[in-house]
Formats: C-alpha cells, structure tokens, sequence
C-alpha cells in the first residue's frame, strides 16, 4: 500500500509540473495573463508546495517540531499558488466582472496574514489556525475554477450536438473541472491526513489521498496532453451520439 501512496503522490508532483512548465512556455510567448497565472499556480502548488507537504504529513508523529516546519513552508508556495489560481479563473471566465476582485481581496488577505504570521513567529505550533484559514480561502479558487468549468462544459455540450463546438475542447473542459474537483478533495484529505495521529487510521486516509491524487494526475494528463487514440475515441463518440440524435 505504501508504493501505492508514493506513486499517487510523486505521479501528481510531476503531472503538476509538466502541466505548469507547459503553460508558462505558452505564457512567455503569448503574454497573456491566464497562461501565466495557472502555469504559476500549478508549479507553485505541485512542484514546491506539495513535497514538504507529504513530507510535513510522514513526520508529524515522530518529528512533530520538523512536520509542522515543513506544514508551515509547504504553505507558502501553496497559497501563492492558490491565488494565482482565483486569478486565472477571473481572467479566463470573468474577464469584464467586478465582483471577483473581491474574492481575490480576501484570499490576497488571508495569504498577507499567514505570511506576516509565520515571519515573525517564534514558535511555528502558535499559528495552526492561520494555516487553516490561508488553505480554506485559497480553495475558493479551486471551487470557482471548477464551477465555472463545469457551466462552460455544459454550453459547449449542448453547442458540440449541432456542430458548433469541438468535441476535443468540449472534453478538456470537463476534465479540466474534474482535476480541479480532485484538487479541492487533496487539499482537504492532505490536511486532515496531517492531523490524524492514529496509524490505522492515518494509512485508511493516506490510501484515499492517494486514490485522489491519481484521478486528479489523470485528469490533467488527458486535458492537458491527450494522447491520439484517446482524441480520436472522444471525437468517435460524439460522432456516434450526434448520429444517434438525427
């Protein structure tokens, strides 16, 4: 069961990565701010956020001083990665809003508390609660992402069945809310698997976060980078329901 764990865990570090590093090559020749804002969030949050966090969750039983160092380094990148995400989501779907300006505010808050707090800390045990509380509002980011995700993917759905909609996209999109419904659920175990100091219980927990975290890979290895038979059974499908509709 361990393998299983650590391959959920170092096949989500390095989906992460590879989705990131992607997306930011395409911001540094586009220039826009949605690339570079989820490639950002993506390696921040998997690339150096999520080793000291699996880390910090190992040790919390026999290095309880070192785990919660690591929980509290873990966090940085984390909810900077967390608020580059609300605010791709804001320039991908709300571009013209207003409202999400405020979303932002109170995550860019929580983030400037917790950092303030964990610079001038003497005893990083003192500001559990502040963790919590950066995590909680950066997840909003991911709950919106996955909203909005999930609303594009039911317009495109309903476009694709006359033609004015591509099949491919369609389905990234709906992947794409999968990974980010993935992610919300892996921020929560991951939390709640650091917490827990009951072995049994502890492995039950570490196997439900693993199991999350390759449906989360998965989903961002087939949006991001579909393989050919993958792409043509998606467009062979929607083929056959758009027959199977005249």
């Amino acid at each position: 069961m361990a393998a299983i764990v650590l391959a959920g865990s170092v096949l989500a570090w390095l989906m992460g990565l590879a989705v990131g590093a992607r997306l930011l090559r395409i911001a540094a020749r586009t220039h826009q701010t949605p690339e570079l804002a989820i490639g950002l969030s993506y390696v921040l949050t998997a690339g150096f956020g999520f080793p000291p966090l699996i880390l910090a969750s190992q040790l919390r039983a026999s290095q309880p001083d070192l785990g919660q160092m690591l929980l509290v380094f873990a966090q940085f990148p984390i909810c900077a990665g967390l608020f580059a995400t609300s605010l791709g989501a804001w320039r991908i779907f709300r571009p013209a809003a207003r409202w999400p300006g405020v979303l932002i505010a109170l995550i860019w808050g929580s983030t400037a508390t917790f950092v303030g707090r964990a610079i001038l800390a003497e005893d990083y045990l003192d500001f559990r609660v502040e963790s919590w509380n950066a995590i909680l509002a950066g997840t909003l980011g991911w709950v919106w992402m996955s909203v909005e995700s999930f609303l594009l993917w039911s317009k495109l759905r309903k476009r694709a069945r006359f033609g004015l909609a591509s099949p491919e996209v369609t389905n990234r999109v709906l992947l794409w809310g999968v990974s980010s419904v993935a992610a919300i659920v892996s921020s929560a175990v991951g939390r709640i698997q650091i917490e827990i100091t009951d072995l049994d219980v502890k492995s039950f927990v570490a196997l439900a976060h693993s199991a999350d975290l390759w449906a989360c890979a998965i989903a961002m290895w087939l949006a991001f980078f579909p393989p050919v038979a993958y792409r043509r059974r998606v467009a062979a499908q929607r083929n056959l329901a758009a027959q199977g509709g005249t």
